[in-house]
């Protein structure tokens, strides 16, 4: 089918494009992701189960390469063929953007940094308490080989790299702002629970619960959803160079004193860090606030302007993409036509909320069903 294209946008300009998801869209492609991750490793088990052995006892690490490779790639696939069904761009549009700007870089590091800091070794603690009330059963063997050095290399650019972008586009791009729709706080909430609950153990749920509402927060007020591609990114070398790295020296008797006094001094960073990061963004949605109950836009005059293409009543014209309301779902009355990935068309309708619902408590049951299973 040929593209459309509108006389209406500046010459040369390509579409914005200003579709959004609901809210029965973040809590069914959640349902989706938990059931691909039965499913899908199932099957490899069965077509490859001998070959991933051998690779384990080869190199554990080797077999951690693919397992990222495997575990990301059901989340994109998932992600992208959703996004293409429903004609939405989970990166930039319908509001969002992938800008950069130092300062609000800065911050969401320095965030992002204090909460590990302050919650890490909390987090160490409940792992180990929930590994006693539930045992997983998951201890990972010490089988290296010669080459581990450089799958060590490979695994902590891909746990570092992958989720940064292909959890971003799942949760944060597709989950919380489909979840949008009953309000900003719990998209943020919500998300961040599914977030952490798909990590399928109970042991992480502390630090990601709280990772996911920072990460969640920030860009849900600067609606950049690079920040929290970035902030993910942060969050999870910090974890795995601690855990390599660090881990050791704490259970080594001569270090342990050593890293007590680390430990203390970590916090007592790891608030400063978080109360300056907080009070900025704070500070920014409350400006936020301000301008949107003057009727006013809160705009960079640096931001190259991008511009949608509206048909109503025959006529068309264009929009700049800052123009997009925060929330931007069709009504039964809305008879608007947006071009959309080259054809007008009408944006996506607001669901049902009771049918929202219902599938988000169903994803949330499933998610627990699933840790408790140990699927």
């Amino acid at each position: 089918m040929k593209k459309e294209v509108s006389s209406a946008l500046p010459s040369g300009e390509r579409p914005y494009n200003p579709n959004r998801f609901n809210g029965f869209d973040g809590a069914l492609a959640f349902i989706i992701v938990l059931v691909a991750f039965i499913v899908v490793p199932s099957v490899v088990s069965a077509l490859a189960g001998d070959v991933l052995r051998a690779i384990y006892e080869f190199d554990v690490y080797a077999y951690m390469c693919i397992s990222i490779v495997l575990s990301q790639g059901i989340i994109f696939l998932t992600a992208f063929i959703y996004s293409k069904i429903r004609g939405v761009n989970p990166f930039d549009g319908g509001g969002y953007k992938i800008s950069w700007d130092g300062v609000h870089v800065l911050m969401a590091i320095m965030l992002t940094v204090g909460i590990m800091m302050l919650f890490y070794y909390t987090h160490l603690q409940f792992s180990e308490f929930t590994e006693v009330l539930l045992p997983s059963g998951n201890q990972i063997e010490e089988n290296f080989s010669p080459l581990s050095p450089i799958f060590v290399l490979v695994y902590l650019f891909e746990i570092s790299v992958f989720p940064a972008i292909v959890e971003e586009m799942m949760f944060r791009g597709i989950i919380m702002r489909g979840l949008e729709q009953f309000g900003s706080l719990f998209a943020v909430v919500c998300s961040a629970a599914m977030f952490a609950l798909m990590h399928g153990n109970f042991g992480q749920l502390i630090l990601q619960f709280i990772g996911g509402i920072a990460i969640g927060g920030v860009v849900m007020i600067t609606k950049n959803y690079l920040l929290g591609c970035i902030m993910h990114f942060i969050n999870n070398s910090f974890a795995f160079i601690y855990t390599l790295l660090i881990t050791p020296l704490v259970e080594n008797p001569v270090w342990r004193n050593i890293t007590s006094v680390t430990g203390a001094a970590s916090i007592a960073l790891g608030v400063i860090f978080v109360l300056v990061s907080s009070i900025y963004f704070i500070a920014m949605l409350i400006e936020k606030e301000k301008a949107k109950a003057l009727g006013k836009t809160m705009g960079n005059k640096y931001e190259k302007k991008r511009y949608y293409a509206i048909k109503e009543d025959g006529e068309e014209r264009a929009v700049a993409h800052t123009e997009v309301p925060e929330l931007m779902l069709s009504t039964e009355n809305d008879q608007r036509l947006f071009l959309i990935n080259g054809r007008f068309k009408r944006i996506n309708r607001r669901s049902k909320d009771v049918l929202s619902y219902v599938f988000i408590a169903i994803g949330i049951t499933l998610s627990v069903v699933v840790i408790l299973l140990g699927l």
